[in-house]
């Protein structure tokens, strides 16, 4: 067949074409016809359901759709999942292995030594802290410890114990900056902080305000002022005091004013007395207190001066005038 179809019969022509009804004339021209026409053989294959129908296709979409909606979903679950395991790996190592140090105000401890081994024993003040580890450092003869905590551990006890052998011989213990071991005496943490806060010059009010505060001087004899007397030797310090106390105070407050002079006679280095200044029943009185008087109050022999040369020395001094207080 020379005559070319057009493509508005050829449309018509696709139904009978499809089942077969058309001569083969017919069906030979149709044939060229759509080897030829892209737009009349898409509407052959979509009427011969050789193409998938729009309604095919669109399914076909949604169907992909979902699939890559629950794939994203998966996806998403894995990504949290991952997350929530690392997170909870986070926590664990935080908790649990993760360490922090501790002061000595945290623990209750004790150094037993003998020559170059040091057992460090004690537990901490908190239950829920636990003590994993202490680090160390000598010099000359001197060990400072460092506790580390963690906030979490498998061991429920907070004891804890720690032993070490040493190359030299140890003559004082600390944690931090407290000692709480030296030349076989366990030392307190007031002894530690009055050792450590000597006063080379009576001079230094501030220096000597640190001190008072460390015998919580006003909370035991009241309010009072100072006056200090460092024009020449020997230096002394006048302490006038803001109460009148009663005939039936008066004995309590002057064991503790003497108390309380001997570890300030003792902690000071170039002071020579205290004076103390009051009223009993509105009757004016004092009381002086020298380094040779604190010296006998002491009632050891031994210079008040010469206490505070070790934390030893004035653990033992506090031992004996601190149970006035």
């Amino acid at each position: 067949m020379s005559c070319k179809l057009p493509c508005e019969i050829v449309k018509d022509l696709l139904p009978m074409y499809i089942d077969e009804l058309t001569y083969p004339v017919t069906n030979e021209a149709v044939r060229m016809h759509l080897e030829g026409c892209e737009d009349c053989r898409r509407t052959w294959q979509r009427m011969a359901g050789e193409e998938p129908s729009f309604l095919d296709t669109e399914r076909q979409e949604i169907d992909f759709l979902k699939k890559t909606k629950r794939r994203n979903r998966a996806i998403v679950a894995a990504s949290f999942t991952a997350a929530f395991v690392l997170m909870a790996a986070v926590i664990c190592f935080v908790l649990f292995g993760m360490t922090y140090e501790i002061g000595a105000d945290a623990v209750a401890c004790k150094a037993t030594v003998n020559k170059n081994v040091l057992v460090l024993g004690g537990y901490a003040l908190d239950e829920g802290v636990h003590i994993k580890a202490a680090s160390y450092e000598q010099e000359n003869g001197i060990v400072t410890l460092q506790l580390k905590a963690s906030l979490l551990s498998f061991d429920k006890s907070s004891d804890f114990t720690f032993e070490y052998t040493l190359t030299d011989t140890i003559d004082e213990v600390r944690i931090e900056d407290r000692i709480i071991w030296s030349k076989g005496a366990d030392i307190s943490a007031l002894t530690s902080s009055l050792y450590q806060a000597k006063n080379p010059y009576v001079g230094d009010m501030s220096a000597n305000h640190k001190l008072m505060q460390l015998l919580n001087m006003e909370a035991v004899l009241g309010h009072f002022t100072n006056e200090l007397q460092t024009k020449q030797e020997p230096y002394g310090w006048t302490m006038s005091m803001s109460e009148d106390y009663t005939a039936e105070q008066q004995t309590q407050m002057e064991r503790k004013m003497r108390s309380c002079a001997c570890v300030l006679l003792a902690t000071i280095d170039n002071l020579s007395s205290i004076t103390y200044q009051y009223t009993v029943d509105g009757k004016e009185t004092s009381m002086v207190i020298s380094a040779k008087y604190a010296s006998g109050i002491a009632g050891e022999g031994i210079p008040i001066k010469k206490y505070a040369e070790s934390p030893k020395g004035l653990q033992r001094l506090l031992a004996i005038v601190l149970e006035e207080l």
